[in-house]
């Protein structure tokens, strides 16, 4: 198991900075993602067809790794079920009991002086096709002002995580930073939370398993899901993956529902993971955006019922 977490982190790595032939690198992560599905999966399969989701509570080296993601050589994960992470299975009544938000849907955007156009592009096209309210380089109190209460809350912006000081993990904006610390004392209380950054599930495993982070935080603070990348992702399959998230969320697809249906069109364009598996949804497998009335939209933009 350790070798082929290893393998995995490795392969990605040296896939995402271009040291690797595509093709290579390609069976390289198919190859470890069949191990993988071997070891986790396939001893389990028999219990597990009857079900068309799987909820699953990482545990040691499995944080990070993509279980949705895992092959037999035919089909992997995702293709058979949906899916969705829990930092502990103790937390999922908790969740499912939390109140819809009512507030508007918020988009943040930060490019950091231009460092990061395709960010504020992302953050605007989401506005529009959710209806939501569009913050670009806001300050940090602006930030944590405008998501309390969200229905929606989608950030585009640099975000790095400290594994020395998990609380300390931020979002970059111009005017400052937005700490995991901020968002748990800010208590925001906000439904849906994407976070579009580089590795913004990257989470420290304390004794007992316990994970620090950016996702612990907002459930922490509130929310009922977060979808977050495990991996440093691509700007152009990230800027896709966004595009088609929102279109089947739009459509009144669960959370969990409309990653997998995204990650798999996306597999179709980008044959290695890295580019279509880096994105999960961590907290409330049945959270969806029509919960919240005048976030889902249809594709012209008005308003879907449901």
């Amino acid at each position: 198991m350790g070798r082929a977490a290893a393998l995995w982190a490795n392969g990605l790595r040296a896939y995402a900075a271009g040291q690797l032939p595509a093709r290579h690198a390609v069976r390289q992560a198919h190859r470890v993602l069949e191990d993988l599905h071997a070891l986790l999966v396939a001893p389990l399969e028999p219990q597990l067809r009857p079900y068309c989701r799987l909820v699953v509570a990482p545990f040691g080296l499995l944080h990070g790794l993509p279980f949705h993601a895992f092959a037999d050589g035919h089909a992997c994960v995702w293709d058979r079920w949906e899916v969705v992470y829990v930092p502990a299975g103790s937390l999922l009544p908790p969740l499912q009991k939390r109140p819809v938000a009512r507030g508007p849907a918020v988009c943040v955007a930060d490019g950091l002086r231009g460092q990061l156009p395709g960010a504020v592009a992302e953050a605007r096209g989401v506005a529009r096709r959710v209806g939501g309210r569009l913050y670009e380089n806001p300050s940090p109190a602006e930030f944590l002002a405008a998501v309390r209460d969200a229905a929606l809350v989608h950030v585009a912006a640099h975000c790095r995580f400290r594994p020395e000081a998990p609380l300390l993990f931020a979002i970059y904006l111009t005017a400052g930073l937005v700490t995991a610390a901020d968002v748990l004392a800010a208590e925001a209380g906000c439904g849906i939370v994407v976070l579009s950054g580089c590795d913004t599930g990257a989470s420290r495993v304390l004794p007992g398993d316990e994970l620090v982070g950016f996702t612990r935080a907002w459930l922490h603070a509130g929310a009922r899901a977060v979808v977050v990348s495990l991996w440093p992702v691509h700007d152009g399959s990230t800027a896709q993956f966004m595009q088609q998230l929102y279109e089947h969320l739009g459509r009144g697809a669960r959370i969990p529902d409309a990653l997998r249906s995204a990650g798999l069109q996306l597999r179709a364009r980008w044959e290695h993971p890295w580019h279509w598996a880096g994105f999960v949804v961590v907290g409330d497998p049945l959270a969806r955006l029509v919960e919240n009335t005048g976030c889902a939209r249809s594709l012209d933009g008005s308003p879907q019922g449901g």
